[in-house]
């Protein structure tokens, strides 16, 4: 079995119901969600496509000014009104102590703001900023090897820089085939919609939740015939705790799979992560892949999730500003 013996429509996050007409008037949710269907999903489509396609024409070095002073208007907006942007510089601090004095952690939240705001502007353009020499691959020999021997393998990733780059990366490998990955959608049809035209666009199989996709999963990796990328900082009940920065490892989410995965099927894992450097493009580091033959058989799952956070701990810590989850990060 291989991905393309599965219908790619099967890749495509449920549809959200449209709320009814008069839920405008009920509480706090009822609203939220008739905004997301009948505005952001709605009204608002053809201004979104049309900011889309001017950008499209813009020139990058504009249009990552324009994704910060959008993330600049953003964030004091936020600072008036959401307790995690408040709270921002703190985590900063508990993060990376060498942030700690007033004024380095709020000029590190400034920054987180406006990194985030390119982050927003580019999630549509990525094929601008990955096409040609401004896609620069770093470290790729720890990975192709392992393909040239016809070794699949896990990828894993967090959510830094443009970590969307992710589908681009997958496919501009020696033997590219169709990766495989899992993904949470995203809230609204709309933002679902343009996420999927360009997974589909790439071949990409990249799963939501639900018993069918675990199937799907759960068999390609039986047949060894893909390689799988998976997030290991996803939100779990709300949170995102990976890395650990000396808390307990969580036992839910996509790092205990990650896990999982590699003990049963003899996998290695290739630690993979994104940066955004001072020219337009997208920086992609491949790290050595950790072997399955290089843990201990015995405390296997344990023993992967600490060399993962090993890995991604300090490179998170040293660019702290470009790592979209830390808006969903506890402080302890």
């Amino acid at each position: 079995m291989t991905p393309d013996d599965i219908p790619i429509s099967e890749t495509r996050a449920p549809w959200i119901p449209r709320p009814p007409l008069l839920s405008v008037f009920g509480d706090g949710k009822a609203k939220k969600a008739w905004f997301k269907w009948y505005i952001q999903s709605g009204l608002l489509v053809p201004v979104q496509l049309l900011m889309l396609g001017i950008l499209w024409l813009t020139p990058l070095t504009l249009v990552d000014r324009f994704g910060c002073l959008l993330g600049r208007l953003i964030g004091a907006q936020q600072r008036k009104s959401r307790k995690f942007a408040r709270e921002l510089p703190d985590r900063i601090a508990a993060i990376n102590p060498a942030l700690s004095s007033a004024e380095n952690r709020e000029a590190a939240a400034r920054t987180w703001f406006e990194q985030q705001g390119v982050t927003h502007i580019r999630f549509g353009l990525m094929d601008r900023y990955t096409e040609g020499d401004r896609m620069r691959l770093h470290g790729v020999e720890n990975a192709w090897p392992l393909r040239e021997r016809d070794q699949r393998f896990i990828v894993a990733c967090v959510h830094l820089g443009d970590w969307e780059s992710m589908g681009n990366f997958s496919v501009a490998s020696p033997g590219a085939h169709s990766p495989i990955g899992l993904y949470e959608p995203q809230k609204t049809n709309f933002e679902n919609w343009m996420v999927s035209r360009k997974r589909e666009a790439k071949n990409l199989y990249v799963f939501p939740p639900g018993m069918k996709s675990a199937r799907h999963v759960a068999a390609l990796m039986k047949a060894r015939k893909t390689d799988i990328n998976i997030f290991v900082d996803e939100v779990v009940d709300g949170q995102s705790r990976f890395p650990f920065f000396g808390r307990k490892p969580y036992k839910h989410g996509n790092l205990s799979r990650l896990a999982h995965m590699s003990k049963k099927y003899r996998m290695p894992v290739v630690p993979v992560y994104m940066l955004r450097g001072e020219r337009p493009g997208v920086d992609i580091h491949v790290l050595p892949a950790i072997m399955p033959e290089s843990l201990p058989e015995d405390d296997y799952e344990a023993a992967i999730k600490e060399r993962v956070n090993a890995v991604y701990e300090p490179v998170i810590r040293d660019n702290i500003t470009q790592w979209y989850m830390l808006k969903d990060t506890p402080l302890k």
